[in-house]
Formats: C-alpha cells, sequence, structure tokens
C-alpha cells in the first residue's frame, strides 16, 4: 500500500493519506461504541480519537516507509554485486551469459548474432612492471573504449581477468568487423603508466557471426576464442574472424 502511494504522491502526501486513513476508522469506531454500549463519551473522548493517530501515525509510518526504503535499496546493492563487475561496472560473466542467452532466445529465427571477444595484450606485463592499480586503469580504459564504439543493443560483459565480451545484431559480419576495428584503433591511442614511463595499450579480438538458431552460445564463444588465438599466435593487435575448418 505504502509503495502505491509514495510513488503516485510522494512520501509527505502519502504519510498523510494513510494518516487520514488511520484516524478515520479510530473517530468511526469511537462514535460506534459509544452508540452500541452508551458509553457517554464526551467531546474530549472524540478529540483524543482523531488526536492520538494524527500524532502517532506518521512518525510510525515514517519509521516503516524508511525501512522499506532501506530494504529496496540493499535488494538493488545486493543484485548490482550479483550481475556487474565492481572495477570495470560492466555485466560480469555470469550476468552476460544470463543476458546473451535471453538475446538468442529473442532473436528471429535467421537473424545474424555476431560475438566477440576481446583481449587485452600484454596485461601480466603491465601489472608486473606497474603493479596492479595500473592494470586495473587499464582494464577501465579498455571498458571505455569498447563502450563508445558499440551498438546500442550490444550485451558487453567481462568474461575473465583480462577477457572482455559482447554480442550484438548485426546486418553483415563486415559490421561488426568494422566495428572492431574502430575499437583496436581507438585503445592503440591509449597510454597507462607512471610519470616514468608509459605503456602503449593494445588488445586482439576474434568474431564469429552465425544466424541465431544455427549455434548455441556456448559454440559461439567457443569459436570466437579459436579466431581470439588465431589472432594471438600471429602476433596480436589485431582483429580476427573466425573461419571454419576446411576438410
Amino acid at each position: 500500500m505504502y509503495k502505491f502511494f509514495i510513488k503516485r504522491f510522494g512520501v509527505f502526501k502519502a504519510v498523510l493519506i494513510v494518516t487520514f486513513f488511520i484516524t478515520l476508522p479510530s473517530y468511526g469506531m469511537t462514535v460506534l461504541a459509544n452508540a452500541i454500549f452508551d458509553l457517554h463519551i464526551v467531546s474530549g473522548g472524540y478529540i483524543l480519537s482523531i488526536v492520538i493517530p494524527v500524532f502517532l501515525a506518521p512518525p510510525l509510518i515514517f519509521m516503516e516507509i524508511n525501512s522499506m526504503q532501506k530494504l529496496e535499496q540493499t535488494r538493488a546493492e545486493l543484485h548490482k554485486l550479483a550481475t556487474i563487475d565492481v572495477l570495470t561496472g560492466i555485466c560480469n560473466r555470469r550476468h552476460f551469459l544470463a543476458q546473451a542467452e535471453e538475446m538468442l532466445a529473442a532473436a528471429p529465427p535467421g537473424q545474424l548474432i555476431s560475438l566477440a571477444v576481446i583481449d587485452l595484450d600484454r596485461f601480466k606485463q603491465i601489472n608486473d612492471q606497474y603493479g596492479h592499480l595500473v592494470g586495473d586503469e587499464a582494464l577501465v580504459a579498455i571498458t571505455h573504449a569498447i563502450q563508445d564504439h558499440l551498438p546500442e543493443e550490444a550485451i558487453f560483459g567481462r568474461f575473465g581477468g583480462d577477457e572482455f565480451i559482447c554480442i550484438c545484431q548485426k546486418n553483415s559480419p563486415s559490421e561488426i568487423y568494422e566495428i572492431a576495428g574502430h575499437i583496436l584503433g581507438h585503445v592503440q591511442t591509449l597510454y597507462v603508466g607512471n610519470d616514468e614511463s608509459k605503456t602503449q595499450l593494445s588488445i586482439t579480438i576474434g568474431i564469429t557471426s552465425t544466424q541465431s538458431n544455427h549455434l548455441s552460445l556456448k559454440e559461439l564463444i567457443a569459436q570466437a576464442d579459436n579466431a581470439l588465438l588465431e589472432a594471438k599466435r600471429m602476433g596480436g593487435k589485431q582483429v580476427r574472424l573466425y573461419r571454419p575448418p576446411t576438410s
């Protein structure tokens, strides 16, 4: 009941309305009791039946509303911890997989789905040379660079320590390849380090595309991973599309 009134009228008006609904029965029951049992209640009694709820109800209602709001806030924080990567603010692995499965299930038959796995190059080296705080800075910078170029409907998450993943619906593999190229170029303009030395960031991207009813999410990830590994073997710092093995 409180949620309805708060949403429609705001906290202050909601308290007034609820107080009125509490006061009215209090006064009505006093009148009714006096009529049935002939209690000879004086005017002061009727006044008290109004005054007491008016004074007691608002603070009690405020306390209950405050408890409800704290509970809602706690639930929201727990949901965030369960679904969002704390460092980067994007989907964590579990939430990404759930969202991606929903996208695949909702996609119309024949809709082209593209999935990309993105790996930060030399992440261990950055951590070893500059420390983990700079490593975290690199991950956050990569996150923002990727987000700047992803289409609005894309689902984007952190898949592992230095690995990111995104899935989206596009009309052709060339579109996602072009987007990946823009991301690659943007990242190569980024540097992390300290006052004495800085290092240029770079990423490697593996991509696969298929129609929505052809492959499972697990198979899509495996294909993108294969493309990523192939790009790494070729030196990294590039985008590679998955190509099925030829017999």
